[in-house]
């Protein structure tokens, strides 16, 4: 004789069985760790923004050294033998040193072999005046002959000797390609007066313009 409780109870475990695992599989989907929140991302970075520039350093001129005239130096051929950082000085040939000294305050303290130097602050452009004494009767000097221009080092970089010659040859006369290649270019001027313009004894000294006083 059949038992009709089995038959019925034996379905009824299956499916309750069958159930049963369909729970925990969905419980284990739903507890799977869910994909971390958008808050937690890494944020876009911004876009990159250019760097400003640097703020370029002021050339030697702007640093410090105003821009130099060389037509305020030397001058024009009307206004005189004298380059016209001279010009207003009333230097004469054969002045003693003390009588230097009134025009240009300095050029009384020369060395037993008649030089002196004054240095420049007022002309953008010259170093120094270097001036020259040549020895009296009795041996001692004390006979103004030449004045020498000392350019400022700094002018070889921004103005070459052949250029240097050129603005000088406005004012003194011609110049020939062959003294401008051997560095030393001479002028003649009035009662032969000369005068004479030179790179300088080194690289790290400025150009060098020499003339002759006038009588």
């Amino acid at each position: 004789m059949l038992n009709y409780k089995k038959l019925i109870f034996a379905p009824l475990l299956a499916l309750s069985l069958f159930f049963n695992g369909c729970t925990e599989t969905e419980t284990e989907t739903t507890t799977t760790e869910s994909p971390s929140p958008v808050a937690a991302e890494s944020p876009a970075e911004s876009p990159a923004t250019e760097e400003s520039p640097a703020a370029e350093s002021p050339s030697e001129t702007e640093a410090g050294a105003e821009e130099i005239d060389l037509s305020a130096i030397i001058g024009t051929k009307a206004e005189g033998w004298m380059p016209k950082a001279l010009a207003d000085y009333k230097l004469k040939e054969d002045m003693t040193p003390e009588e230097a000294a009134k025009e240009i305050a300095g050029a009384e303290a020369i060395s037993e072999f008649g030089f002196s130097e004054v240095k420049v602050e007022d002309v953008p452009g010259i170093q120094k005046y270097e001036f020259y004494f040549a020895k009296d009767d009795s041996g001692k000097p004390t006979q103004l002959k030449n004045v020498t221009l000392v350019f400022d080092p700094a002018l070889k970089s921004k103005v070459s000797f052949e250029e240097m010659a050129k603005a000088l040859s406005e004012k003194y006369g011609e110049v020939e390609p062959d003294e401008i290649e051997k560095g030393i270019v001479t002028w003649s001027g009035p009662s032969l007066s000369i005068a004479q313009l030179t790179k300088g004894t080194n690289d790290f000294e400025g150009y060098e313009f020499e003339i002759a006083v006038p009588e």
